[in-house]
């Protein structure tokens, strides 16, 4: 292990340079950077201050400083003005202290705080460790395993290169994973995060940006959006009107409380609203897209996707593939387009539209309406007051009804087959034009 050495700062020319070993500070007050006791003492001026290519404790003190740490594992601390350190190689430890400091950790794998004002980090090589803190700040991680923390205000993360952690804090934040296999949060829920004051957070619209990699966002609270990007990603929208993009790869995407806006984009996606009045796009692949309570709006797009309304009273689109949708409960109505679909439409008072393609509609319990329109389609109204219609083509129509319930059949163009429950229905009229 290196040992820490105390050395006295000298002023030539404006620079201020580390000198030979003596056994105290250069003044009579100690300066306590970080715990430790500084070995180079800046003026209250603007001042140069240069490490050695040992292990320095460097006290820049009052005005717009700039240091060089250089070589060695360096602890730098500056005070108030708008002060440029660079850390150099080695493991350093940085804090930016008042002003709008920028914070350069160099190779080796760095600690750096901004503290208060409008600060820019930059981690450089190595697996890194930036905090903002106070203020408008922007962190980079550059390459390595970084991790980035907002905290207060508005703040700009972008993680580079390596597997990054990635958490905005307080504040309309923008993060980016860039590179890499990426964790994003929108606010502090991370397991570190706890060690300043507040760091549970509050709702503020986040900007989350996945980057290339298999990457997983967190909007948390605040009416967020969330960009998954390359790869396989997981999205988490959580508390608030959120906004989730896939991108292209199989993303698993979850809107949580809140109205939110899902997009699956490319790939094979798992798009779930959850709670509140959502819309859903399942994209390009064989998507599986889930409703679950309130009243939401979902389309299939491209590719044999699968659908579920779940509670409330649901609009399904299948778009262009072979799809098959649940309404489950509520009144819903879907509509099959192209393809040879499947449609249930569960409990409540449906209405089923086959569209194109030979189609099975399901009508199951409630009062629901059954178009089959083009193709040779089934039609099965199933328990409930149901109106069948076949449509163009050799339809297959068949109404299973409780007692007491009336039921109509109507076969449309085509050589039809209806078949009825007459043991169980009252009224039941069935025919073929």
């Amino acid at each position: 292990m290196s040992t820490r050495v105390v050395l006295r700062s000298i002023v030539v020319g404006g620079l201020l340079l580390g000198v030979g070993a003596v056994s105290s500070p250069a003044t009579a007050d100690q300066y306590i950077c970080s715990g430790e006791v500084a070995t180079i003492v800046g003026t209250d001026g603007d001042d140069v201050i240069y490490g050695t290519a040992g292990d320095d404790v460097i006290y820049a003190r009052r005005g717009n400083d700039t240091v060089y740490a250089g070589e060695g594992d360096d602890i730098v601390c500056v005070d108030d003005g708008d002060d440029y350190v660079d850390g150099g190689d080695g493991a350093d430890s940085m804090f930016g202290g008042d002003g709008n400091d920028l914070l350069y950790g160099g190779a080796g794998n760095d600690r750096i705080v901004g503290y208060f004002g409008n600060d820019y980090l930059d981690g450089g090589d190595g697996s890194d460790v930036l905090d903002g803190y106070s203020g408008n700040d922007v962190l980079k991680g550059g390459s390595g395993d970084d991790e980035l923390y907002g905290y207060y205000n508005d703040d700009e993360l972008y993680g580079g290169d390596g597997d990054d952690v990635l958490v905005g804090g307080y504040g309309n934040d923008v993060l980016s994973g860039n590179n890499g296999n990426d964790n994003l949060y929108g606010r502090c829920e991370y397991e570190e995060c706890d060690e300043y004051p507040g760091s549970s957070g509050q709702g503020d619209d986040d900007r989350l940006y996945g980057g290339s990699g298999d990457d997983y966002l967190d909007g948390l609270e605040g009416d967020d959006t969330l960009f998954g990007g390359l790869d396989d990603d997981t999205l988490y929208g959580d508390d608030g009107d959120d906004t989730l993009y896939g991108g292209s790869g199989n993303d698993y995407m979850i809107g949580e409380d809140g109205d939110d806006v899902l997009s699956g984009n490319a790939g094979d996606d798992f798009v779930a609203g959850w709670d509140g009045d959502d819309e859903l796009y399942g994209g390009g692949g064989a998507d599986r897209v889930l409703g679950g309570s309130g009243d939401d709006e979902m389309v299939g797009n491209p590719g044999a996707d699968v659908m579920w309304g779940g509670d409330g009273a649901d609009n399904l689109f299948g778009g262009t593939g072979a799809d098959t949708m649940y309404g489950e409960a509520g009144d819903d109505v879907m509509r099959g387009h192209w393809q040879s679909d499947a449609l249930y439409g569960g409990g409540g008072n449906d209405k089923l539209y086959g569209g194109r393609g030979n189609d099975g509609l399901y009508g199951g319990s409630g009062s629901d309406v059954l178009y089959g329109n083009d193709g040779r389609d089934v039609l099965k109204g199933a328990r409930g007051r149901d109106y069948s219609y076949g449509g163009r083509g050799a339809d297959t129509i068949e109404d299973v009804s409780t007692p007491a319930v009336f039921g109509y059949l109507h076969g449309g163009s085509g050589v039809d087959s209806c078949t009825s429950n007459f043991a169980q229905s009252t009224y039941v009229m069935c025919e073929n034009t």
